[in-house]
C-alpha cells in the first residue's frame, strides 16, 4: 500500500522462519557494527553542507514492534513482530526534526511511499571478503536511488533520511532491529530491554551523493547488555505491553521519549544543527 504525504512548509524556528546458527548471527553482527562505525560523518567545511538552505526530512522507521526473547532458558528464539501504525511514528519524527532543522534551514514537505525506504536489507554473512564496503555501498546507493525517484519535489539542497538500524545483542549476537522489546529469560525470573535503532542518512539533492550517515548512539547509562542504539531496561508493566504493542499508550510515549533523547545528539554528530551552548 503506497502512503503519500502531503506536501507541507516548515517555518524557520529557533523527529524467517528458519533459525539462524549461533556462529552465522554473529558474524552478521559483526558485519553490521563494522558497517556502522565506518560510516563517515559530515564536516562543516563540506560546501554541500555549508552553503545548503532547503532541507527535506524522509523518515521510515517503520509501522513495525518486534518482541524478541533470549537467554539460556528462554523457548524461542524467533522474532514476534507486531503493527504499530497507529502510533504514527514517523509523522511524529518528522515533526520533531523539523523543529530541530528548522533554526539553520528552511524545511519543505515531502510526498513519497515510506515502504520502499523502510525495506529490510537482506545480509549475507557468508561474503566476508570486501563485505564491509559491499555492504555501506550497497546501502548508501539504495537510498540515493529512492530520494531521487520516489520523492518529490526534487532539487532541494539536502535530504535527511531516517530508516531503522540493526545491533548485535549478547554473547550469541543476535541481530535486532528497529523499535522493539527484548525479553531476557533466565531461571531467576525475566527482564525488559526497550530499544529504538535508527540510522540517519544525508543526501545531496543536487548529486544525490552521500554526504554523512551516522547511527543513532547508545544513550547515557551503562544496561547490563548494551545496545548499539538508543535503549532503557524496563518493568514487568511495560513488558507486559509489548505482547500487544498497538494498545499501549505508555509503551509508545517511552518509544518517543527515546527517539527523542537520541535525535539531537545525532544531528549535532552529522553536524547538521549546533552544539549545545556550555
Amino acid at each position: 500500500m503506497m502512503t503519500r504525504r502531503r506536501a507541507r512548509s516548515w517555518p524557520r524556528s529557533g523527529a524467517a522462519d528458519r533459525r539462524t546458527k549461533p556462529f552465522v548471527r554473529g558474524l552478521i553482527g559483526l558485519l553490521l557494527t563494522l558497517v556502522a562505525s565506518g560510516c563517515a560523518t559530515l564536516k562543516r567545511t563540506d560546501v554541500r553542507l555549508a552553503s545548503a538552505k532547503t532541507v527535506g526530512i524522509v523518515s521510515a522507521i517503520g509501522d513495525d514492534f518486534t518482541f524478541t526473547r533470549a537467554g539460556l532458558t528462554a523457548p524461542t528464539e524467533a522474532e514476534r513482530h507486531s503493527p504499530v501504525g497507529a502510533w504514527g511514528l514517523d509523522d511524529l519524527i518528522t515533526i520533531r526534526m523539523g523543529l530541530l532543522l528548522g533554526g539553520r534551514y528552511q524545511v519543505e514537505g515531502l510526498t513519497y511511499s515510506r515502504a520502499p525506504f523502510a525495506t529490510k536489507e537482506a545480509v549475507s554473512p557468508f561474503a566476508v571478503s570486501s563485505a564491509v564496503s559491499k555492504l555501506t555501498s550497497a546501502s548508501e546507493n539504495r537510498l540515493s536511488d529512492l530520494v531521487r525517484t520516489q520523492v518529490a519535489p526534487q532539487g532541494l539542497d539536502v535530504y535527511v533520511v531516517l530508516t531503522r538500524a540493526a545491533s548485535p545483542y549478547g554473547s550469541r549476537s543476535r541481530i535486532v532491529t528497529g523499535v522493539g522489546v527484548i525479553e531476557r529469560v533466565a531461571v531467576l525470573g525475566s527482564s525488559g530491554q526497550l530499544h529504538a535503532l535508527y540510522t540517519i542518512t544525508v543526501i545531496d539533492g543536487h548529486t544525490f551523493k552521500v554526504i554523512g550517515k551516522e547511527q543513532a548512539a547508545a544513550l547515557e547509562g551503562d544496561e547490563l547488555f548494551r545496545l548499539k542504539g538508543p535503549s532503557r531496561e524496563i518493568g514487568a508493566e511495560l513488558l507486559s505491553a509489548a505482547q500487544t504493542p498497538a494498545g499501549s499508550d505508555t509503551l509508545k510515549a517511552a518509544v518517543i521519549d527515546l527517539i527523542d533523547r537520541g535525535l539531537p545528539k545525532t544531528l549535532q554528530e552529522l553536524q547538521l544543527i549546533d552544539q549545545p551552548k556550555p
